[in-house]
């Protein structure tokens, strides 16, 4: 994968303090197109508050293109029921109550395109990017804030309307509907630092980022492309790519395969896919020429940091006369977010969702001269400023007609509306962020979250599906980190004498993870490094202050022949790669009590002390399976024991399996035969221990327990660095 650079955090702050600002980022790394789009500064602000000014807003947008300009903004998911009034789409609160238009755009007169590929803009820096100084509080990071969402309903109240959509199935009026259900979040992050972190666990090709209004964001990572239209002169092009099959992500890239493989295949997820497939080919056969419509693709598979999503893709040529308004007609909104048949689907929505979905399920995007590109709202969070507090439902039962209805309870806390109402192009201060309670400091939204049911879903399954599909906003922090590197510790002894293996392992959770990667870099960054190693004597800057690994430095060994220069001491390389492919070298000479004998198979002659951590570690866990900057349990609890005169501290994981030291592998000797846990544990698959089982064929894998432990004639800890050590246990501390 090539080099990908990041957005620079000073576009997010520019969004943030200035309304009517519209960022459409491509934060997936490897993107076919590594585009991100930013329009600011617009001519005119349009929107629509009832179905009767669609035809408007259209015009609008079709005589800003002709000009040249640009129009970007969303459609909510009611705005379908303007296209097609028989769809009977819900409308609570009415228009112009809530303030919360049908479309939005900002029609501007330049686009700010950001190659991800050269880490620059291609025509200059938006306005106002000067002004945006590091110092903007909506910067700062958001791992520590408060980050709660709640799913608006209970699985038994979700089993109920599943149990309904399936007598509707069988009744024949329909073959699928997504059925949705909202998630109340709050948080006390700035919607700046909210997005930040949240395009962090969940990188997308069609994220966005809305100020629309003071007081009103959009955060929106959507993976899912609506349809994009390419304007070649004569030939109008068009493309759809639905996604609709779901699969969770392994813990290792074995795991992964199989899991994409299984979703590829699956009966269930295929007839999913196909029937939208279907549906959006019919409505692709109302704008384009005849015979030109065609799928290109079907059942490929996408990975996403928490799950695996199966898309198609459909292609056709729009016929001339065609324009903006007709293609929104014929395809709004997306057939994988309503069901099949679309028209009656969306009927039936609407009486079994207890409220209008808003933005998500929508459409954000942007209008253009060249190319046309909207997403599918989904994993799309709403920042209101109206004052309230969405709470669970609590009430439930049918109106006459046997649609759902319920309320939702509503906060008593009192909010403020932002001081810079009426301000239009600029705006910020403490009331810029959405529905804000002084008092707490806190934020609240909403986002969607569901999943296409046919006849044969299980009502507990696409509950779980629900879940997952959330799982980047309501994961622990710890699961899913925002930041990190990948970690190689490599021994250096005039040569890296297990390099190959630490560069197979760096390329598997570099791909695992999508992080830039260039073996044949990393390598020669690695020889360039040890190139300064020539004198014993580190050069300044070479050797950082030390880990909590190792003891203070010890002099360099010297030489017994006098007339020959010192051999350079062995050391401790540490590599970071970044998730932009940045390298980071480091090292310090090894103490003279680490240095194991040449033979890579040798004990040290000094057992060593460890105790076993209170901490139990979680096999569900993937970091535990990558090595990475992120392991805080292992570094506290590492931290703890090396205070307390130990050398490393074992971890034993919920099941009470034996798993590894916070820097080692586990191996013990029994009865003349050779154990270690298996990976599957959750546990780091180290370069020695790879080592150690592909030359030590007698070596097996085996579920261990403390009492393997006690029974053994010896236990060993294992690394690339410190060989193979045997250990002590102290079972009273």
């Amino acid at each position: 994968m090539n080099r990908w650079h990041s957005l620079p955090a000073q576009v997010y702050a520019l969004v943030e303090l200035r309304p009517a600002t519209v960022l459409l980022e491509c934060a997936k790394p490897g993107a076919a197109e590594p585009w991100t789009r930013i329009f600011t500064q617009p001519t005119r602000i349009i929107a629509a508050n009832q179905p009767t000014e669609i035809p408007r807003l259209f015009a609008e947008i079709e005589g800003a293109v002709a000009a040249g300009h640009f129009a970007a903004g969303f459609f909510a998911y009611e705005c379908g029921g303007c296209f097609e009034p028989t769809a009977a789409v819900r409308r609570n609160p009415a228009p112009g109550e809530s303030g919360a238009p049908l479309a939005w755009f900002g029609l501007y007169e330049r686009c700010y395109c950001f190659d991800h590929s050269t880490g620059a803009f291609v025509d200059g820096d938006p306005p106002g990017m000067e002004r945006c100084a590091t110092g903007h509080r909506g910067q700062e990071p958001a791992a520590e804030a408060l980050l709660e969402a709640e799913f608006g309903l209970l699985e038994a109240e979700y089993a109920e309307r599943i149990a309904a959509i399936h007598e509707w199935i069988c009744a024949g009026e329909i073959y699928q509907l997504n059925f949705t259900v909202p998630m109340r979040v709050r948080t006390s992050a700035t919607p700046t630092a909210l997005y930040s972190r949240l395009r962090g666990l969940q990188p997308v090709e069609y994220g966005a980022f809305l100020h629309t209004r003071p007081g009103h964001r959009i955060l929106s990572f959507s993976p899912e492309l609506f349809f994009q239209l390419e304007d070649g002169g004569p030939m109008r092009r068009i493309t759809t790519r639905p996604m609709k099959g779901t699969a969770p992500r392994g813990r290792t890239t074995g795991e992964d395969r199989q899991l994409a493989e299984w979703l590829r295949n699956d009966p269930k997820n295929r007839s999913e896919n196909l029937m939208i497939v279907d549906l959006l080919r019919n409505d692709l056969g109302r704008l384009c020429r005849f015979g030109s419509v065609r799928a290109e693709s079907l059942f490929a598979v996408e990975r996403y940091p928490t799950l695996w999503q199966m898309t198609s893709t459909i292609t056709g040529e729009v016929r001339p006369e065609v324009g903006f308004q007709q293609i929104f007609r014929a395809l709004f909104p997306c057939g994988s977010i309503t069901g099949a048949p679309k028209v009656r689907a969306m009927q039936l929505t609407a009486r079994v969702e207890p409220e209008a979905r808003g933005v998500y399920t929508g459409a954000i995007g942007y209008f253009s001269r060249q190319r046309t590109v909207f997403n599918v709202a989904i994993r799309t969070l709403e920042l209101d400023g109206e004052g309230r507090e969405l709470g669970r439902q609590s009430e439930k039962s049918k109106d006459k007609n046997g649609a759902f209805k319920g309320k939702f309870e509503e906060s008593k806390s009192k909010f403020v509306e932002p001081k810079s109402k009426g301000e239009e192009l600029d705006g910020g201060g403490e009331n810029s962020g959405g529905e804000l309670d002084r008092q707490t400091g806190l934020q609240f939204g909403r986002m969607g979250v569901g999943g296409g049911i046919i006849a044969d879903s299980d009502a507990a399954s696409e509950f779980r599906e629900c879940l997952l599909k959330a799982e980047f906003l309501t994961g622990p922090p710890n699961r899913f980190p925002e930041r990190f590197s990948l970690v190689e510790t490599l021994l250096w002894r005039e040569g890296f004498p297990l390099l190959e293996l630490h560069l197979d392992r760096l390329e598997d959770s570099a791909g695992y993870f999508e992080f830039a990667c260039e073996r044949a870099r990393v390598r020669a960054a690695l020889v360039a490094h040890a190139a300064t190693f020539a004198s014993p004597v580190p050069s300044p800057g070479l050797s950082p202050k030390p880990s909590l690994e190792l003891n203070p430095e010890p002099k360099p060994e010297s030489s017994q022949f006098p007339n020959q220069p010192p051999r350079p001491a062995p050391r401790k390389v540490r590599l970071l790669l970044g998730p932009e492919g940045g390298l980071r070298i480091e090292s310090e000479i090894l103490p003279a009590s680490a240095i194991q004998p040449a033979s890579a198979t040798s004990t040290a002659t000094k057992p060593v002390c460890v105790r076993i951590s209170a901490e139990r570690t979680d096999p569900r866990d993937r970091m535990l399976f990558h090595k990475t900057t992120h392991r805080p349990v292992y570094a506290a609890a590492y931290g703890a024991a090396t205070e307390a005169g130990f050398d490393d501290v074992l971890f034993l994981n919920l099941r009470g399996e034996v798993t590894e030291g916070a820097i080692s592998n586990i191996f013990i000797e029994k009865d003349g035969r050779w154990f270690t846990p298996p990976v599957e544990c959750g546990l780091l698959a180290g370069v020695f221990r790879r080592h150690l089982l592909e030359t030590r064929p007698g070596i097996e894998e085996k579920v261990l327990y403390p009492g393997d432990l006690r029974q053994a004639g010896a236990v060993y800890l294992a690394n690339a660095v410190r060989g193979l050590r045997r250990a002590i246990i102290d079972w009273e501390n």
